[in-house]
């Protein structure tokens, strides 16, 4: 029952209860099929799997498998109200990255538009109503939905200028005047079919059999889709068009003529200028002159391409020892970070920032979470037994126990190291890759140095993979700032990347501490510290200095590290 609550009382778009429905109905089958006995014993690793499954078995878009982990949150947050199960194991797994700056909807230029419209033969019932429906996408940007659900009483006038009025998603109204173009699409329409006397009827109908005239059933979206093909086939335009091409063609065409983002849209009824940015196709407009500028000389002595696809993929150990980080509160997302694993004799640590486990601002003591919430939760991910280097599934760790009391160690002595150790339990199916057993060269840390801070800034990743943030020593790495054992890089870092681990790499040679020279061809690495996020950084005007918790500070913490705190 609480089932079926949740996809009839709590899901009131017909669109998304029917994606919803399918979503899970697939991932309940999937559990069973996989031995899961009840949905109480799902865990963050089953969703991860399951969603691991979709993009790589099943090869589904990301924007889909997104989608389809939506519907797994909001079904488990559901269940949550409902003390149904006590945790959301959807809520720590991360779907693929998806990224968009551009709509893939295809646009008609002006001319194909025209060519559509002036095609369609009006002597009949069936040319003048679909005249009239493309010219109200194009002309009013209005969705295929808001348009179909238009009665007749919604084509009005106001100030001797006709209107029409729209019904879009989440139930918004919106009203807007006709372009003179449509406003004469629709009075023929009107008149021609006899609606005016039926007000509260649909405007927009399907044509009976054998009749060519109205009738009373409303036309469905799958009809108009197949009637706009149909007549983008018959004017020529060999483009795959569908519903939506129509309304990005509208609101393509606004922009190219000088009209304003922000009043497109407000015509086209976006909550956000971003999602008008998708439809604006005019840097799309490269011309053939500038393509040709192009140049990409062939040359014989490449190998195949089945020698390439043989070619094993190398990855550098160091970018395996990175591990993105999101920190919650009984299931709600808090945060992201980036950790990386320290051993110590049989026992493993996860290292990060104390402001990451803690939700606090080491330095003012201010909640960094709107709603000033503290985690409870940290979720990792990691390599997996059996599978290459990078492919990884979240591990979800406590970070409080029955108590509440904190379960990492900080630093024994100085209180305001930005540092912790989370003891890990163990963990068969997984691999650590912990970062002090990896190869290290004694390379000397001067100032002016190059160094490199993998993370994930704003949680961008490759695969997993960190990004690795170019850096340089900005001070002086034998004066203690401040008595504390850190030093000073010039970076700019941003959110996601607190509790990287910071590098030194050196190419073809290097200066060791002692002040001798080492040449080898390859290049060498040695692990610094913990970045700590930037300084001075409030605005694009300000220095951007970066803090990193020099590499000992690690070692005394999991040797003789106290209990945890709230306080530093």
């Amino acid at each position: 029952m609480r089932f079926l609550e949740f996809c009839a009382a709590n899901i009131r778009n017909p669109h998304t209860r029917r994606a919803y429905g399918r979503a899970v109905s697939d991932f309940l089958a999937w559990c069973a099929a996989a031995g899961v006995p009840s949905i109480a014993d799902v865990q963050p690793l089953h969703v991860a799997t399951w969603i691991e499954t979709l993009s790589r078995e099943d090869e589904l878009a990301a924007p889909t498998v997104r989608q389809r982990l939506a519907a797994l949150r909001h079904l488990f947050d559901w269940l949550v109200i409902g003390q149904v199960v006590p945790v959301n194991p959807a809520a720590s797994v991360r779907g693929p990255a998806h990224i968009v700056k551009s709509g893939k909807t295809p646009v008609l230029d002006p001319a194909e538009s025209r060519a559509l419209l002036d095609s369609i033969d009006v002597a009949t019932p069936a040319g003048l109503r679909d005249r009239a429906l493309i010219g109200l996408m194009v002309y009013s940007f209005a969705r295929i939905g808001a348009a179909l659900a238009m009665k007749v009483e919604d084509v009005f006038t106001q100030n001797r200028r006709l209107w029409v009025r729209l019904r879009e998603k989440g139930g918004k109204r919106h009203a807007m005047p006709c372009h003179h173009n449509l406003d004469e699409y629709l009075v023929a329409y009107l008149d021609s079919a006899g609606l005016r006397d039926d007000p509260k009827g649909l405007l927009f109908r399907t044509i009976g059999r054998g009749t060519g005239q109205l009738t009373c059933t409303p036309l469905p979206q799958a009809n108009a889709y197949a009637m706009i093909r149909r007549r983008a086939a018959a004017a020529g335009i060999a483009t795959k068009i569908g519903n939506h091409t129509i309304r990005a063609t509208g609101i393509t065409a606004y922009l190219k003529n000088g009209g304003t983002l922000e009043k497109a849209a407000a015509m086209a009824n976006h909550a956000s200028t971003r999602t008008t940015q998708l439809y604006d196709r005019r840097r799309d407009e490269l011309s053939l002159d500038e393509v040709e500028r192009i140049g990409i000389w062939r040359y014989n002595n490449f190998l195949p391409l089945e020698v390439f696809k043989a070619l094993p993929i190398v990855i550098d150990q160091y970018s395996v020892a990175a591990k993105p980080l999101e920190t919650s509160f009984q299931g709600t997302p808090l945060a992201i970070g980036t950790g990386f694993i320290w051993r110590s004799g049989d026992q493993a640590f996860l290292i990060t920032n104390w402001h990451v486990v803690t939700g606090v601002n080491p330095t003012t003591g201010a909640h960094l979470s709107p709603s000033a919430g503290e985690p409870d939760t940290v979720t990792a991910q990691l390599d997996l037994v059996g599978s290459p280097p990078g492919t990884r599934g979240p591990i979800s760790l406590p970070l409080r126990g029955a108590d509440s009391a904190p379960l990492w160690l900080e630093h024994p002595m100085a209180r305001g190291v930005d540092v912790v150790a989370l003891p890990l339990p163990v963990m068969p199916g997984a691999i650590l890759y912990p970062i002090n057993e990896m190869a290290s060269a004694p390379i000397g840390i001067s100032i002016g140095m190059e160094a490199f801070i993998l993370g994930y800034p704003f949680g961008i990743h490759v695969s997993t993979l960190p990004i690795w943030k170019q850096a340089s020593v900005a001070s002086e790495p034998g004066v203690a700032m401040g008595g504390q054992p850190r030093l000073y890089v010039d970076t700019a870092s941003r959110p996601g990347m607190s509790g990287s681990p910071v590098i030194l790499r050196s190419w073809g040679g290097y200066l060791t501490d002692t002040g001798g020279m080492v040449v080898f061809p390859g290049a060498a690495t040695r692990f610094i510290g913990v970045s700590s996020g930037r300084i001075g950084a409030q605005d694009e005007l300000q220095a951007q200095l970066g803090i990193v918790w020099r590499a000992e500070v690690i070692d005394q913490i999991v040797a003789a590290g106290r209990p945890g705190s709230i306080t530093l």
